[in-house]
């Protein structure tokens, strides 16, 4: 029985890693425009907050409203 010359063993390796990414290339990517999106959502909140928290009356300003507009769109 022989077990194969040095290119056959080269050749059945690289189709290996060439299958394991291209199964795991969409997920790497998908995970990575989440997290994007996430720390994007973050800062918009954070700077709204700060804006909000330098007024008097919080809940009858718009930016509070914008805000709570703003979460509940982007949790659903």
């Amino acid at each position: 029985m022989e077990i194969g010359s040095l290119a056959e063993w080269v050749e059945s390796f690289a189709e290996i890693l060439a299958v394991s990414v291209a199964l795991f290339l969409p997920y790497y990517q998908k995970r990575k425009a989440n997290k994007e999106k996430n720390q994007q959502a973050k800062q918009i909140i954070i700077k709204t907050a700060n804006k909000l928290l330098q007024q008097t009356n919080i809940q009858e300003s718009i930016q509070f409203k914008e805000l709570t507009k703003f979460v509940s769109i982007y949790l659903s």
